[in-house]
């Protein structure tokens, strides 16, 4: 009955474990499904707000052109039907080139003269638009990009305005637009994740959404003077501009059915007050968590209870049978240990059994009445506390060992402790029992008192002999090791002293003597007061009290100024011990390292200023590519474009050749944009480390198949110096993962801790390489970033493997080289 219970007690606390483990799991695996939706809440709608900037004025350059146009210049010139008519080519022109939906010309009261719609029932010819902000911004000199929703054609859009300039007078003379609709922005970058976007203006009203019903719909209970002023501007229509009663502050998004969403806001740089918002359903997330439980976990938790019961079942029924075994078994063992304990007790010889950790398990009669001691003092006690120190160091450093490699030993001296204090000489002879598996499991050992005087006066006799052998020893070596001494002290240029605990001096060694011209002086008994210079003295004193308090070895950097000017040196000081192991003394060896320091501060200044102009050129370069490079491959695509609109019903060879061209010249302008940014993110110096990381994560997994883990807490911003270091060594880091680890996992992470950046990259793939030349420029680099910061850079082979770059960067500015060094500041060895 209690083996029953026993199993069916197990069986429930197995149940009741596996539901707490699952419970622990679902709860853990929530969390992180949480935290990983909210990391990619905020990289996605960096990225989105990014891309959404970046198409909104992109038409900035070409309406700029278009502006420039002589066709431009004429039709506004006069009413000539032949510059209206060129000039309407070249709109219907850069309409197509463009992909935009409208190309027209305003004059300078607002009305538009000519338009590539003029052909269509919502044509813009003749209408008056100067009551719009793109026009009156770019008559005014201005150029601007204005959201909108058309007065004639109803169409949402982007409007991009330049004002148009005579050749002759250099005045203004009309306004050229270009209209992109904000139907791709919707359909092509809002449908890059799961979830809800809508871009607002600063009174909250919706005008671009991946969610139709919600365009032209407040996120914000809006005035009657906001509505006023909404209907006046006619941005958005005649209204009503209805409230959607969500709660969206920007982090957590509340609807009124009391649904929970995430949230990300971001603003869109060239449009003040304008808001990207991208929201997750909580639920949603969590259901991603949920349903593999609910359809695994149940019928796994069953089956579970059920085996485990069937195991209980099987155990139970073998137990019996081997229950049955054991009782016989252990009828006949106790036969046989009544016999050997007979035997074992009333034999006249002391016998005592040890388990392989020297612990007393069995001792005869005889050996408790020779030594004095009951049964309940020895067993479960280590042998040798019974044995003298001598004995006892000789047992455990040789006997003992010896005994458990080879199982035997006879006749070994050693000298026992009795229960009064005195003690015993005896011979011990021991034998091994092994168990089943043929290992040591205890001993038998038979000990024999012998002659205890006869004993002491060969001991005492050899002692003495030996005893004067070492003295004549010690005294050489004593003599042999005061000369060396003697040597080192006279001839190293470090300076050496050796102070007592109470911060007098035994000795200086004859440099130190020469630095502070003490050369004659007796220094026993003296402070440092008494023969250092005031500050040289303080530091000394303080550090050497830190190390007398701390018991351990220090390096500190300390500065004596001599007559050739402030010298630095490193100095090592560890306290000595005596016999009893309390300290008595202190000693200090101190290395000039002024020299080193200097050259280690010019190459970090040289290194740091190479960087920095390799920086620069990233930057000016990338500037180059972004502005000329890309302005010159803009109107080359606009020449393709217009050659092959020319050739399509002349020459179909030649119209493919010019098509081929276009698109060579389209990825040309990708690897151009892509170039740029690596030579220099500008997201680094508009939005900080953080945001720039982020950037280049979302960069690598949109081009590798590897998985990406950011983490960061409390990271700090940085000078531009410290921010660019860190992104470089990251970048660097992920290259080398996808280039050499052939890792399918990468992890960055980021935190503030002791005063210090910590920055640690991991991947799975194939570790570092064993020959440390192999590692390239690539790692020497990252380590020369790390340095000229000020920082330290480390890479190891990560635990199962793969490869840690492990950086850590001071986010303060470190003290001077020549500073007075604190005991905290000490590096202990």
């Amino acid at each position: 009955m209690r083996l029953r219970r026993i199993l069916i007690l197990f069986a429930v606390q197995t149940v009741i474990l596996v539901c707490i483990g699952g419970y622990l799991y679902y709860t853990s695996m929530k969390d992180a499904a949480l935290e990983e939706a909210e990391r990619r809440l905020r990289t996605t709608a960096t990225n989105v707000s990014r891309d959404l900037h970046r198409y909104l004025t992109q038409f900035e350059q070409p309406v700029r052109a278009l502006a420039g146009m002589r066709e431009t210049q004429h039709a506004l010139a006069g009413d000539d039907p032949g510059a209206l008519r060129e000039a309407n080519r070249m709109l219907d022109h850069y309409t197509s080139a463009f992909g935009v939906s409208v190309c027209y010309i305003m004059g300078p009261s607002g009305r538009t003269i000519a338009s590539s719609n003029r052909d269509e029932p919502d044509s813009f010819v003749g209408q008056d638009f100067g009551f719009r902000p793109y026009f009156r911004k770019a008559i005014s000199g201005q150029p601007h990009v204005y959201l909108a929703l058309g007065t004639t054609s109803e169409e949402r859009g982007a409007y991009s305005s330049h004002p148009v300039y005579s050749d002759e007078t250099g005045k203004i003379i009309g306004v050229a637009v270009m209209k992109a609709s904000v139907e791709y922005v919707e359909t092509k970058l809002l449908s890059v994740d799961k979830g809800t976007f809508l871009v607002r203006d600063p009174q909250g009203v919706i005008f671009i959404s991946n969610r139709q019903d919600w365009l032209y719909k407040s996120t914000a209970d809006l005035t009657e003077q906001d509505r006023r002023a909404i209907e006046k501007s006619q941005q958005f229509g005649d209204g009503p501009w209805p409230w959607i009663e969500w709660d969206i502050d920007g982090n957590r998004v509340e609807s009124p059915e009391s649904n929970i969403y995430l949230a990300s806001t971001r603003s869109l740089p060239s449009f003040p007050g304008w808001e990207l918002v991208y929201m997750r359903s909580r639920q949603k997330i969590l259901n991603s968590v949920q349903q593999p439980f609910v359809r695994i976990l149940g019928p796994l938790v069953a089956g579970l209870c059920i085996l485990i019961g069937l195991y209980v079942f099987f155990l139970y029924t073998r137990a019996e049978q081997e229950l049955s075994r054991r009782r016989k078994a252990e009828q006949d063992l106790r036969k046989s240990e009544r016999d050997y304990r007979y035997l074992y007790h009333n034999t006249p010889a002391m016998l005592h059994s040890i388990d392989t950790d020297y612990r007393m398990i069995q001792v005869s009669d005889f050996w408790l009445e020779a030594t004095g001691y009951t049964r309940e003092e020895v067993l479960g006690r280590n042998l040798t506390v019974f044995l003298t120190p001598d004995s006892k160091k000789y047992a455990e450093n040789t006997i003992l060992p010896y005994f458990f490699r080879t199982g035997f030993c006879r006749d070994v001296p050693y000298r026992l402790i009795k229960k009064d204090g005195s003690t015993m000489d005896i011979l011990l002879t021991c034998n091994a029992i092994l168990d089943e598996h043929g290992e040591i499991s205890r001993t038998l050992a038979v000990s024999v008192d012998v002659t205890e005087r006869k004993k002491e006066q060969e001991e005492l006799e050899r002692a003495k002999e030996k005893l004067s052998q070492y003295s004549r020893q010690l005294e050489r070596l004593v003599n042999q090791r005061t000369q060396e001494f003697t040597g080192i002290l006279k001839y190293t240029p470090a300076l050496i002293y050796l102070k007592n605990t109470d911060g007098t001096y035994r000795l200086i060694n004859d440099r130190f003597r020469e630095i502070l011209s003490l050369q004659g002086q007796d220094v026993y008994g003296r402070t440092d007061d008494d023969i250092l210079p005031p500050d040289f003295a303080a530091q000394i004193s303080q550090n050497d009290r830190h190390v007398l308090q701390t018991h351990a070895a220090f390096r500190f950097t300390e500065r004596l100024e001599l007559a050739d000017g402030i010298h630095v040196y490193l100095s090592i000081k560890f306290p000595i011990y005596s016999e009893e192991g309390q300290i008595n003394a202190l000693c200090g060896i101190l290395t000039d390292i002024t020299e080193l320091q200097r050259v280690q501060n010019r190459l970090r200044n040289l290194s740091r200023n190479i960087i920095a102009d390799q920086e620069r050129e990233r930057e000016a370069i990338s500037r180059e590519l972004h502005d000329e490079l890309g302005q010159m491959l803009t109107a080359l695509r606009m020449d393709c474009v217009w050659l092959a609109s020319y050739l399509l019903d002349k020459e179909e060879t030649a119209w493919k050749r010019a098509t081929t061209m276009r698109d060579h010249i389209d990825k040309t302008l990708d690897d151009v944009s892509r170039m740029s940014h690596e030579l220099r993110p500008g997201v680094l110096d508009d939005l900080g480390l953080i945001d720039a990381v982020e950037s280049l994560i979302s960069d690598y997994e949109q081009r590798t198949e590897m998985a990406y883990i950011f983490e960061h807490h409390d990271v700090p911003e940085l000078p531009k110096t410290e921010s660019t270091a860190v992104y470089r060594i990251v970048q660097e880091a992920l290259t080398n993962s996808v280039r050499h680890s052939r890792a399918t996992q990468v992890s960055v992470s980021m935190h503030r801790e002791d005063g210090h950046l910590h920055v640690h990259v991991r991947d799975n793939g194939l570790g570092l390489p064993g020959d440390q030349e192999a590692q390239g420029f690539g790692i020497t680099g990252m380590q020369e970033r790390a340095y000229i910061v000020g920082g330290e850079l480390r890479m190891e082979r990560a635990p199962g493997g793969g490869t840690s770059v492990i950086c850590r960067v001071p986010l303060v500015e470190a003290p001077d080289s020549g500073a007075h060094t604190n005991p905290e500041q000490g590096e202990r060895l």
